[in-house]
């Protein structure tokens, strides 16, 4: 799980922590893993420990999955924009599935330029090129579809275009 990249804050969650909607509510996506799975509701209402649920269902049955928080991301292509090599993109773009954790943070405003518009357009580079590749991408947001596709129509397309889940309430950790 770790060599997934999952913080240490999430490694915990699976489905025996999951106190949400029955796991079995992304069985259309998991018959159909070339579409994106975007997860969307509330802040605290469980959209990153059901994803990392399933990523961790995923790894547990032998798949390459990398977990990455978008605002992380990127930070992290600002901090490496003066080297060539970035291992980390090249994992992003090869494994099998790759959950994108808050991916509403993409939205750039039209004063945003520079290395921030950089490190967005690399981030919307690869959520296209899996996209294109029907690789396998998990996506959660606190903005329903119909909101991201207002701020970001060029990601909205390709990530709100496959299976949509909608989580409720604020969930709480199994004891």
């Amino acid at each position: 799980r770790t060599r997934a990249g999952i913080p240490d804050r999430y490694l915990k969650f699976d489905w025996t922590t999951w106190q949400g909607p029955q796991p079995q509510m992304f069985e259309a996506w998991r018959q159909h893993r070339d579409e994106p799975l975007y997860i969307h509701g509330p802040n605290h209402g469980g959209k990153t420990h059901a994803a990392t649920a399933l990523l961790v269902e995923l790894i547990d049955q032998g798949i390459w999955c990398v977990w990455a928080s978008v605002l992380q991301l990127q930070q992290r292509l600002i901090d490496e924009l003066s080297g060539n090599e970035r291992p980390l993109w090249s994992k992003l773009r090869r494994c099998d599935v790759l959950l994108l954790d808050d991916v509403s943070a993409v939205a750039l405003s039209p004063a945003d330029v520079g290395q921030k518009r950089w490190a967005v357009e690399q981030i919307e580079s690869l959520i296209d090129e899996r996209y294109q590749a029907g690789k396998a991408l998990i996506a959660t947001s606190n903005k329903a579809p119909e909101v991201f596709h207002g701020e970001n129509t060029r990601i909205a397309v390709r990530l709100c275009g496959g299976v949509r889940v909608a989580m409720g309430t604020r969930h709480r950790m199994a004891a």
